[in-house]
């Protein structure tokens, strides 16, 4: 069955965890901001001075998930054995009918979660997202064409009077095209498929400013030099509007941090200098934020850490915790 509808979906409502990296779980009050587009710059690259940031890149990056329970009225959640796993490659895309030089960049969550009500903890569930995003190069605004995700987690629920009720299982898959004019969105189709069904919106994205994918957010805001805070557009699927959202950091703030990162040159056990930001929507009802701490470029020639998230820390639903990632190892691009 095939619906076309610009209202909010239900299954929306049930992002929650699953929305992990890709801000769908905050809520977004309508904003008529005009923003201006970004410039970017290859800081995944050693040498980000050189230009022509395709050609050899082929980037994984892997973190280790630990998480702070904040326990409510004897109800907790627990998330263990947690990996997540990020790949950049490029390779040549399909936009608007031609084939380009561009990125695929995929992410592969998984994590084990655990319930507990009033004392008694219920079974240890496995839960796994994964994405697949094609987009352009920083020539070209990273112009999303395409991405697709699956999930399948198990997501709080509020207040559960037994460990039975305490969550709800989401399963489903999400896919959007892009339609772009000289490498500017203005609209998109998205597919979510869930209980046999099949869920079709359409967008209006036309607009100032540049346009990211929801999946590439934290991955694109390495492009940027951190001398200030940034906005852009993109979808917030659980707002039920067809237009696009406003998206912002807040200004970065310098920080160092000690790190500790297997590489294919060796370890790296440093302190570094990096910038935090926080991500999120904006309007009066912008939700938690989303703490992304990169490193800082080092120097345009010698970029060793490539502008790399280092530490993200994202709250979970009803504020029962904060899933907590670590970069543990990267085999960088040349």
């Amino acid at each position: 069955m095939t619906e076309n509808s610009v209202r909010k979906d239900p299954l929306m409502k049930k992002y929650g965890f699953a929305g992990l990296l890709a801000l769908p779980a905050l809520l977004l009050a309508g904003c008529a901001t005009v923003i201006q587009p970004l410039s970017f710059s290859a800081n995944w690259r050693r040498n980000t001075a050189l230009g022509g940031d395709v050609a050899g890149t082929h980037e994984t990056l892997e973190y280790e998930l630990s998480f702070e329970s904040t326990p409510r009225n004897g109800y907790s959640v627990s998330y263990t054995e947690g990996t997540l796993k990020t790949e950049l490659k490029n390779d040549t895309v399909t936009a608007d009918g031609e084939r380009k030089n561009g990125y695929v960049y995929t992410t592969e969550l998984n994590v084990s979660v655990q319930f507990t009500v009033d004392g008694k903890s219920g079974e240890v569930f496995r839960d796994k997202v994964t994405s697949r995003t094609e987009f352009l190069t920083v020539e070209e605004s990273l112009c999303p064409i395409r991405s697709e995700k699956q999930v399948t987690a198990h997501t709080p629920l509020d207040y559960p009077l037994a460990v039975e009720s305490a969550y709800t299982l989401t399963e489903y898959s999400c896919s959007v095209e892009y339609t772009s004019e000289k490498n500017n969105v203005v609209g998109a189709r998205a597919t979510t498929r869930t209980d046999g069904k099949e869920t079709v919106r359409e967008y209006d994205l036309s607009g100032s400013g540049t346009f990211l994918d929801n999946e590439t957010i934290l991955f694109a805001l390495r492009s940027q030099t951190f001398a200030s805070a940034v906005a852009f557009r993109t979808i917030n699927p659980v707002s039920g509007s067809d237009r696009a959202a406003i998206a912002m950091t807040t200004v970065p703030r310098e920080v160092t941090r000690e790190v500790q990162i297997e590489t294919e040159e060796g370890e790296l056990k440093e302190s570094i200098p990096c910038v935090s930001v926080a991500v999120y929507y904006n309007g009066s009802r912008s939700g938690q934020r989303q703490t992304v701490i990169y490193a800082k470029k080092s120097n345009s020639s010698d970029n060793t850490y490539r502008n790399a998230p280092v530490y993200i820390e994202s709250p979970i639903v009803y504020n029962l915790g904060i899933l907590k990632y670590t970069l543990v190892r990267a085999d960088f691009s040349d």
